[in-house]
């Protein structure tokens, strides 16, 4: 028996649909039996398909593309070892906090845990290195399954970094009901970024001025804000160094870099501001 069309209710078509409103104009791809229902609704929508020959490079092109957009990268691969060779570019996101979103699939659910081809329970091996990690089997969760998992990645409910959902190949041909395809699970949430305290502002202006070496270290968190740092390290007349995360922010020959002198910019520093940069052991 032939499986059924994939039509325009489909959860497939809805997750092409998501991903066109969300503003996705490419996905990282290697072909697979379990993800074909929402391949072929990408070439449907006119999404374009990067087609790949191994998915670690699959989620790595994601990534460069959240890296230098700023918005969802997103990568679709196929059960189990599609899953499997993912996991080391699902690995070097999480460590980057990427905002990537990794579609998969999965064996029909009858079929579960009954030794189909390529059955295997991904969402336990993903789930310590993705920020949300979810099976959906049901397509009316699809747009909210979707939602969920792009407001995690992009942080709008904390870190970003990567997310996983995978579908049965069932669920993938199945309709969603059309009252559960609500167009606000496929709008961004505002960014209402909240203002720091007037009291904490005063202290920093303070701190600043009143250091005799400040050092700005940025990092990954500081992207589009490169001219205005420029300036106030001018302004302040400030040292400055970059870890790699923010590579390019400033420019390599701004009087402030100080990168050969790392070792002793940061021991004679009396001040050091970090921007859009952790605390960690790198800055040792």
């Amino acid at each position: 028996m032939a499986p059924p069309p994939i039509g325009e209710q489909s959860a497939a078509a809805v997750i092409a649909r998501f991903l066109k409103a969300r503003g996705v104009q490419r996905v990282y791809a290697l072909c697979g039996g379990h993800i074909m229902p929402i391949w072929m609704r990408l070439d449907a929508e006119g999404i374009r398909i990067v087609d790949v020959r191994d998915e670690r490079a699959a989620v790595y092109m994601a990534h460069a593309e959240a890296q230098l957009t700023g918005t969802l990268g997103v990568a679709l691969v196929t059960a189990g070892p599609g899953v499997t060779n993912a996991m080391t570019g699902i690995a070097n996101a999480h460590v980057a906090r990427a905002p990537v979103l990794v579609l998969s699939g999965l064996p029909p659910a009858p079929q579960e845990n009954r030794g189909a081809l390529q059955d295997i329970v991904h969402t336990d091996l993903v789930r310590s290195l993705t920020r949300y990690a979810r099976t959906v089997r049901h397509p009316d969760l699809v747009p909210q399954e979707l939602a969920e998992a792009a407001a995690r990645a992009l942080g709008e409910a904390g870190e970003t970094g990567p997310v996983y959902l995978d579908f049965p190949v069932d669920t993938l041909r199945a309709a969603v009901a059309v009252p559960m395809q609500l167009p606000e699970w496929s709008r961004p949430a505002d960014a209402l970024p909240s203002p720091p305290h007037p009291q904490a502002v005063q202290a920093a202006v303070q701190a600043l001025w009143s250091a005799k070496r400040p050092l700005f270290i940025s990092g990954r968190g500081a992207k589009g804000a490169g001219k205005a740092l420029c300036a106030l390290l001018e302004r302040l007349g400030a040292a400055y160094l970059d870890t790699g995360e923010s590579k390019g922010l400033v420019p390599d020959d701004h009087p402030s870099v100080v990168a050969a002198m790392r070792g002793s910019v940061m021991g004679q520093a009396d001040l050091v501001v970090t921007v859009g940069r952790r605390l960690d052991f790198q800055l040792a």
